[in-house]
């Protein structure tokens, strides 16, 4: 458990300590605020949310250490269910899903913490294991549940390769604006 709580401390080397905590406070916020209100502006629109909130996933396990992660991690489901938009009359069904999307989430930033920052792993492969064992994960969750009827079967897609689509369309997102903004978000 340690192991655990120690990668989650990882960040960047040098994040924040050339711009400074507020830098970082304001980056955060940013993330967080964006994270949840693009599923409530956003209707019907899971690949362009998902790939945003993903991109925030990824850049948030670069730049930030331990809890400064849930919001990020939790927000984003936690709008997709009050807004009501992303699954349309499936939105209910969401709600057996977010222990698992938390989860999953939580496992993206992990995997991209200890395989780039901590064993040194590229970014590119990094995120490809990063986003594989989340959207496996995902899958499982909503393969179980739908033999226990608790889902459709809709949620297998959502769950599965759109999954795979946004991580990895999110990751490339936040590798282009690390490219980009190199003086801000390296």
């Amino acid at each position: 458990m340690d192991e655990i709580f120690a990668t989650f401390g990882q960040k960047s080397v040098g994040f924040g300590e050339r711009l400074g905590a507020q830098y970082a406070n304001i980056e955060l916020g940013v993330y967080v605020v964006l994270g949840f209100t693009l599923p409530l502006l956003l209707p019907s629109s899971q690949l362009l949310t998902g790939t945003a909130v993903n991109a925030f996933l990824v850049l948030g396990a670069l730049h930030f250490r331990n809890w400064n992660l849930a919001p990020i991690a939790f927000l984003p489901s936690i709008a997709a269910l009050l807004s009501g938009m992303l699954f349309g009359p499936f939105t209910p069904f969401l709600l057996y899903m977010l222990p698992f999307i938390w989860t999953g989430n939580l496992l993206l930033i992990y995997l991209m913490k200890k395989l780039h920052l901590e064993k040194g792993f590229g970014y590119s492969g990094a995120l490809v294991v990063s986003v594989l064992a989340k959207s496996a994960l995902l899958f499982a969750s909503a393969f179980l549940l739908l033999k226990f009827g608790l889902v459709p079967s809709a949620f297998l897609t959502a769950m599965g390769v759109v999954q795979v689509a946004t991580g990895l369309m999110g990751g490339v997102v936040a590798l282009l604006l690390r490219s980009s903004l190199p003086h801000l978000l390296k």
